[in-house]
């Protein structure tokens, strides 16, 4: 098991996948699923 922290901020080294439309909780990460899903 992994930890992913996800604080606040723009989220610019996730763009362009992540978006106002798309936030960073809402992405795949890894498999198909997202960090919310997981």
């Amino acid at each position: 098991m992994f930890g992913v922290i996800l604080a606040g901020g723009s989220g610019t080294r996730f763009w362009p996948r992540s978006r106002r439309q798309v936030p960073k909780q809402l992405l795949p990460i890894g498999n198909s699923k997202t960090l919310l899903e997981n």
